[in-house]
Order: C-alpha cells, then sequence, then structure tokens
C-alpha cells in the first residue's frame, strides 16, 4: 500500500496482532483436542501402568483446571475491556481477548472428554477426513 499511494494502513498492524492472538489460542485448543503438545516420557515410559494412568489423569485434570481458568479470567478480562476501543481500528478492545474464554471452553471440553474416556462423543469423521455417511 504504501508503494503505490505512499500511505500506510494504519489499522494493519493492529489487526494483524489480534488474529495472532485468537490464532495462538485456536491452535492452544486444536493442541488439546489431538494430543499435540510437547512432552518428556523418558521417566514416563519407566513407570509401571498403574502409575502411567495415575500420570495422565493428573495431566488431563490439570489440563481440565486449565481450561476452566481460561474461561474465568478470560471472561473477567473481556468484561473489563468492554469500555474501552483499540487506537487505530476503533474497534473494542474487547475483542482483542474474545478467543480466550472461548479457547477455554473448548480446552476444557476436550480434556474432559479425555479424563472421562468419552471419545465417543468426538466426530472422528471430520477429524479424519471421512466421507463416509455425512
Amino acid at each position: 500500500m504504501r508503494t503505490f499511494t505512499r500511505r500506510s494502513i494504519l489499522w494493519s498492524e493492529e489487526i494483524a496482532l489480534l488474529l495472532m492472538v485468537w490464532i495462538a489460542f485456536v491452535a492452544m485448543a486444536i493442541g488439546v483436542e489431538k494430543s499435540l503438545h510437547i512432552s518428556v516420557n523418558i521417566f514416563y515410559d519407566r513407570f509401571p501402568k498403574w502409575l502411567q494412568k495415575g500420570a495422565t489423569k493428573l495431566y488431563q485434570g490439570l489440563t481440565t483446571a486449565f481450561g476452566i481458568a481460561l474461561i474465568y479470567y478470560g471472561i473477567q478480562l473481556v468484561c473489563s475491556t468492554l469500555d474501552s476501543t483499540l487506537p487505530a481500528s476503533k474497534l473494542p478492545s474487547c475483542w482483542k481477548y474474545m478467543m480466550i474464554p472461548i479457547s477455554g471452553v473448548f480446552i476444557t471440553y476436550f480434556s474432559i472428554l479425555d479424563l472421562f474416556n468419552l471419545n465417543w462423543l468426538r466426530h472422528d469423521k471430520i477429524l479424519k477426513g471421512k466421507d463416509e455417511d455425512v
């Protein structure tokens, strides 16, 4: 834009930052859904099976608690920024933080599915890309 009009778009950096925050939180929820987060299994693999199950349940419980914390504190953050606007785009500031409680809902949902082994509630056909019975 600067090349042609010799002016830059004032709101472009602000919108890019907003979208980057949103993508980060969406990616976090997808990582919980597909168990893509980095883990170090050097000690875990040496545990007895009963201790591995306990450690897995502890991990899933902590992930659920983290999702609940994102919901609770994310809602507080969104509510505290309702009255302000972003300087360049004039969008409400709460839009920047809206994805925090939303991703918290998804993180909590997927971690509860894992915690209680409710895999029948997952949409495997969508996740695996199957076209059967769609």
